[in-house]
């Protein structure tokens, strides 16, 4: 049961962390030659993290006890991209019955949070399992996606919540397949 609360406690923080001051982006300065320009994807690499991802922009790191959150908000386009990992003592969910009462509790979590599910998916990422949830949070208006990865004694979390998903579908599914977990 303290796995159940531990892996929800990490989706909870990744949905509904406040959010973080606005960036401040350079201006790129105008040529008389058109160019193209740059773009703010850039690959992040957490080292002790063990993974990388890419992210439109200068990453914020808050680390609470055994809880790392990397996260990027975009103002300008309405939405937040996230990434969390927390390590345990053992590997967790080495039973699927395990697995089973984690995952329940991460739908009880996004209810918790007034959010809900529109649909979910099971995965894999280098073999490790995986899950995806499409979020509606009413209340606020905002819709989001969420992928959890279990990796022997570390859960990624990544999360991205919107209020203009339909702008940024192809950001939003770039974010997500560029994850890759670090062996």
């Amino acid at each position: 049961m303290k796995k159940f609360y531990q892996i929800t406690l990490v989706v909870s923080l990744a949905i509904g962390l406040p959010t973080l001051p606005n960036l401040q982006l350079a201006s790129l300065a105008q040529e008389a030659a058109p160019t193209a320009t740059p773009s703010v994807w850039k690959r992040f690499t957490s080292e002790t993290g063990k993974f990388s991802v890419l992210m439109p922009g200068e990453v914020k790191e808050q680390a609470e006890r055994e809880l790392h959150l990397f996260e990027v908000e975009r103002t300008q386009e309405e939405v937040r991209y996230s990434v969390a990992y927390e390590d345990f003592a053992v590997a967790i969910y080495q039973t699927t019955a395990e697995l089973e009462d984690a995952l329940a509790g991460l739908r009880r979590t996004i209810a918790q949070e007034n959010g809900k599910i529109l649909a979910e998916s099971r995965m894999t990422l280098k073999g490790y399992p995986g899950i995806e949830f499409k979020l509606t949070f009413p209340k606020e208006g905002s819709t989001g996606r969420a992928r959890v990865f279990i990796a022997k004694q570390r859960v990624y979390t990544l999360v991205v919540k919107t209020n203009r998903e339909k702008n940024l579908t192809r950001s939003v599914d770039g974010f997500f397949q560029s994850f890759q977990i670090l062996d």
